[in-house]
């Protein structure tokens, strides 16, 4: 297998759309692709797609990025405020790791605002350890924790999930992980949930960053870590690795 660049790649710039873009969210994409040019790296393809249902929209851009020479593909949706150097940062984790697969921690925009990232439950209801599964009927499969970032700390951790908000991805995720890559199965997952399940079991792990103050356009401000409410009393902790 070639080596990795991560210092100077060529990235695609992957943005799914259902309708308009946000104003503010484009304001700061076009900042990350002057600062990642500013850095060395070469932000060579810009994909949007639009009015599509959303795992459709996904395996376009996916399939018109294996279609070029870009190694990394960094997504970010159309609602995502996003740091100048957001690019950098998560290409300088995936070096730290050696990683293929990291993300920016952001939190949800309405609801408890919690952190866009999950765990795997170890257990069934009895107990008893389950390997991961891609049957359709396994709920099993879609089991997981939410996880809650301490916002004191920067360094990058493992996570079983995310959402596909702020995400780096290397190409050779997809060429280990079969097609469909992106898949919505009813009353089970969504289309990044069921990506990161796949990846998971091809024994691709996923890093999170959560150095980076990511903001989730919502109603009415925009969300960010200050803004989860949760009752950390009846917390339970859950082990993610650093």
């Amino acid at each position: 297998m070639p080596s990795i660049e991560y210092d100077k790649p060529k990235v695609a710039f992957l943005c799914p759309n259902s309708g308009l873009l946000e104003s503010e969210a484009v304001k700061f994409m076009m900042a990350a692709i002057a600062s990642a040019w500013k850095h060395g790296i070469q932000v060579e393809q810009i994909g949007l797609a639009e009015r599509m249902v959303i795992h459709t929209a996904r395996n376009c851009l996916a399939t018109m990025y294996m279609q070029t020479d870009c190694e990394w593909a960094f997504w970010v949706d159309s609602d995502m405020i996003i740091p100048p150097d957001t690019i950098q940062r998560l290409l300088n984790t995936a070096k730290e790791k050696n990683a293929l697969f990291v993300t920016g921690v952001y939190y949800q925009r309405q609801g408890e605002h919690m952190a866009v990232l999950w765990k795997k439950d170890p257990v069934d209801e009895k107990g008893v350890p389950y390997p991961y599964s891609n049957k359709k009927d396994d709920m099993n499969a879609y089991r997981h924790h939410a996880i809650v970032p301490n916002p004191d700390s920067k360094r990058a951790f493992k996570a079983d999930v995310c959402g596909f908000g702020c995400v780096l991805t290397h190409r050779n995720m997809f060429t280990t992980i079969k097609k469909p890559w992106f898949k919505t199965i009813a009353d089970e997952c969504s289309e990044d949930f069921y990506f990161c399940t796949q990846a998971r079991m091809a024994g691709i792990q996923l890093w999170a960053n959560p150095s980076l103050r990511i903001g989730h356009i919502g109603t009415p401000q925009i969300i960010f870590a200050e803004h989860m409410k949760i009752d950390k009393a009846n917390l339970k902790p859950i082990k993610v690795e650093a």
